[in-house]
């Protein structure tokens, strides 16, 4: 047995050679081995064993053996007895000449037995002891999922939390430091001291969110901890405090609600309800406040400071607008023949087959300052001076297409044009403001503000927008005050929306659809037109004049993968690739698609003819420069073609930076400039520019990625190749030249759609209007100055407890004069 061979060593003799010399080397050796293959894996990564140390006859020594029968195990991990076999324990070593076979150790010959477990557990004590945390919490992680009923465990646990919690408070992270005590407290309630250490740590971090005038989480910590230990003595100090702070606050803000002074009182009576809402007359005086006094905070990942404006590629812009301006006409949807305008100050239709406008307005209608009234001489001038070239108020296409304007009585007046239009109320989506300042050169850039709110205030992270008490189309109960809170991601500010900081979210990711749709507290719609993401070239970058270059660029792109990417593999009706600038048909009979050519599909994804493309136009730039250089190559050279790589169809599964470097240098012929792809600040164009970056540098071009700030410049800037725009290219007939005209986001697009765009302009029926765009769509689709890659379908979401925001919006303000918030109290959130 292996017991009675371990007594064969001869008591009394003096130490042998082996431990006077060799054996304390070995020691240092060993040991140094052992802390070093301790540095490298953790003791719960090896592989198991179990540990047995011998009595003092047989010199402590320590054995490690293959984990023992299950029954000896299971008896050991729960400290409960077991049967022993007379003839001792059986084991097989892990290592040593006595590793090939079993061995039985007599049970008084064995001091300890340690099981795998045990040691594991013993290493967490040693870890927490030593305040290496992170790795601390390996170890019980690693025990917790496999070593159910491990006696000492939990003790253990809470041992490492409440050092751990301890440690985190020393550094003043008091918000991890209650955390951790939080879950001692689940595992262990009654615990002596936790009533103290939670209390201390809660009056910290309640300290510092009191100090930031953070009430909401403050109140919520106090809350917690009077639940947990009902005789706090820090819960009972801070809600003393917060009486004797919000009496003379509840006394102030009821003198400024007796006063009628709505705004103060709203912000008293949000402090009163985040910081003491039990406190008698705070309920009412907030009951008050919100019928008088509704208030709405949206979050937004973007923010703008360019309110008269509506651009195409401008999301900020076109949602905010309709806060402060009201405009002649508005777009208000898709219709059989076009979009659909109503006229928030009266009525308008066409006459005489299209040449004639007749404008009747509702009376009592103010300008955005001033006492005046809009008339009808006034609504004339005001068109005549959009019609006159050389004025500030200029309007190039209304400029083009009016003639004269009439007063027929003092609220109608009649417009006459030089030709017919098949929709000329989209021309007119004008602020309305007083001619006087729309004639004055020395104007502000902002006209007068004549829209159902004005700015109060505004900062990086927050625009507080307040009720225009002049605004002509006031209703009762409308809100009074508008927040927009900007949030870096639109994660953020859906996880804001869950919590009730916000009530309503601007934009959400597409990726986030379905799982907030699952969310019963919050309604998620589309909103009722798309935008076309495209990529915008600057033709007076080196090779991006080329079209062949661009070519190659737009069949490097998988917009197939990409969207399937956003969207998580789940099909959005609307939202797929497209070949069009415009918006395309959603199913069958769909007349939003009328200026789209459904026979022109997008282009396929093929990076062999990306790389040919690309290549090809690169070798014609450089030899046009050598040639401008008066530099003539040889006949050799002129003859040399770029060769093509061979490319798969699509990346291979772990193709990275480094293989795609490589291609770069495979490839022949000169080097290729590297492509600056600008994009604006939000989620999707940085995923999908992200994407898009990745795509052609596996076709061996290089991308930079470089993000704009708001406000978006108006036109490519000069150092960037491509632009990455959101089209809302809603009524193409007038859009078409907002995109592709002389002055338009892209730029002049050339003679051949210079003409196009005069053909279009000139079109006097729809069939035409379609024809011509259709031809629109097919110039910009070979002259690839623009490259369309996806329509999609944008979504917003709102708390049910808002109301009106209505159906089918084509953007979120459309109806914001609807918006009825539903009274909420924190004690019902």
């Amino acid at each position: 047995m292996l017991g009675a061979a371990l007594r064969l060593r001869p008591r009394g003799r003096g130490p042998s050679l082996l431990s006077r010399g060799l054996a304390p080397l070995l020691c240092i050796a060993l040991a140094l081995c052992a802390t070093l293959l301790r540095a490298e894996t953790p003791l719960y990564q090896e592989e198991a064993y179990d540990q047995i140390t011998l009595n003092a006859a047989n010199d402590n020594a320590v054995i490690k053996v293959e984990p023992l029968e299950t029954s000896i195990r299971n008896a050991i991990l729960r400290g409960i007895n077991f049967v022993k076999k007379p003839d001792g324990l059986t084991v097989h070593p892990l290592a040593g000449a006595a590793a090939d076979k079993d061995y039985k150790i007599l049970w008084q010959d064995i001091a300890k037995i340690e099981l795998f477990e045990q040691l594991v557990l013993n290493r967490a004590g040693e870890l927490t002891s030593q305040g290496r945390f992170d790795e601390a919490y390996d170890y019980l992680t690693y025990l917790d999922h496999n070593s159910h009923g491990l006696r000492g465990l939990a003790k253990t646990t809470e041992d490492f939390l409440l050092a751990e919690a301890n440690a985190a408070y020393r550094k003043g992270q008091y918000d991890g430091a209650l955390a951790l005590l939080r879950e001692l407290h689940r595992r262990s309630p009654k615990r002596p001291g936790l009533d103290r250490a939670v209390g201390v740590a809660t009056d910290k971090l309640v300290e510092q969110l009191v100090a930031a005038k953070n009430y909401s989480p403050a109140r919520i910590l106090v809350h917690n901890l009077a639940l947990d230990f009902p005789g706090s003595q820090v819960a009972a100090s801070w809600r003393q405090r917060w009486r004797d702070e919000g009496t003379p606050l509840l006394v102030e803000a009821q003198r400024a609600r007796e006063a009628k002074q709505w705004g103060k009182a709203a912000e008293i009576s949000r402090q009163l309800t985040a910081m003491c809402p039990e406190l008698p007359g705070v309920r009412e005086l907030a009951e008050t406040v919100h019928r008088n006094y509704a208030r709405v905070v949206v979050g937004v990942t973007a923010t703008t400071t360019d309110f008269a404006n509506c651009r195409l590629d401008d999301w900020p812009s076109r949602r905010d607008r309709r806060l402060l301006y009201r405009t002649l006409t508005e777009f208000a949807g898709p219709s059989t023949e076009g979009g659909k305008y109503d006229c928030p100050v009266g009525e308008i239709s066409s006459e005489e087959l299209g040449r004639r406008l007749k404008i009747h307005l509702k009376p009592d209608v103010r300008w955005a300052k001033g006492d005046s009234t809009l008339s009808g001489a006034a609504l004339a001038r005001f068109l005549l001076l959009a019609a006159t070239p050389n004025s500030p108020a200029c309007e190039p296409e209304w400029a083009s297409l009016m003639t004269a304007a009439t007063v027929d009585n003092v609220y109608d007046v009649n417009v006459d044009l030089r030709r017919s239009h098949v929709r000329p109320e989209a021309l007119l989506q004008l602020p309305l403001t007083p001619p006087s300042d729309q004639g004055d050169a020395n104007r502000a850039a902002q006209p007068p503000t004549n829209g159902p709110l004005v700015i109060q205030s505004q900062t990086p992270q927050q625009t507080v927008f307040g009720a225009n008490l002049r605004y002509f189309a006031h209703e009762q109960g409308q809100p009074m005050e508008l927040v927009e809170r900007r949030f870096d991601t639109a994660a953020q500010a859906i996880a804001a929306l869950r919590h009730g900081d916000v009530q309503v979210v601007d934009r959400i990711d597409p990726w986030m659809v379905q799982s907030l749709r699952n969310d019963r507290r919050l309604v998620v719609q589309p909103y009722t037109m798309p935008l076309i993401h495209c990529l915008i070239a600057n033709v007076h970058r080196p090779l991006m004049s080329d079209r062949t270059f661009r070519r190659g660029l737009a069949y490097g792109i998988d917009c197939q993968a990409i969207v399937k990417q956003l969207f998580g593999g789940v099909d959005v009706p609307g939202c797929v690739p497209t070949s069009s600038p415009f918006p395309l048909g959603i199913g069958a009979g769909d007349p939003m698609g009328y200026a789209s050519d459904e026979i022109i599909e997008p282009r396929r994804y093929d990076p062999q003819l990306c790389i040919a493309l690309t290549g090809a136009a690169n070798w014609s730039y450089h030899n046009a420069l050598a040639a401008k250089k008066g530099e003539q190559q040889s006949a050799g050279d002129k003859k040399a073609a770029p060769a093509v790589e061979k490319a798969d169809p699509k990346p291979a599964e772990g193709d990275n930076k480094a293989e795609a470097e490589k291609r770069k240098k495979k490839r022949k012929g000169p080097p290729l400039p590297k492509l600056t792809l600008a994009y604006p600040p939000d989620e999707i164009a940085r995923q999908s520019c992200q994407a898009i970056k990745k795509q052609l540098e596996w076709a061996g071009l290089s991308v930079t990625l470089r993000p704009l700030q708001t406000p978006l410049p108006t036109r490519i800037p000069d150092d960037v190749d491509l632009l990455y725009v959101e089209l809302a290219t809603w009524e193409p007939v007038v859009d078409a030249n907002r995109l592709f005209g002389a002055e338009g986001l892209a730029g002049d697009a050339g003679p051949y759609m210079t003409l196009a765009l005069r053909q279009l302009d000139q079109a006097v029926e729809w069939d035409q209007v379609r024809d011509c765009l259709h031809r629109v769509h097919r110039i910009a689709y070979n002259d690839v100055t623009v490259i369309p890659l996806w329509q999609f379908i944008e979504h917003f979401a709102y708390r049910k407890e808002l109301h009106g925001v209505g159906p089918r919006v084509v953007t979120l303000y459309q109806n914001i004069e609807k918006w009825r918030p539903s009274f909420q109290y924190p004690a019902e959130k």
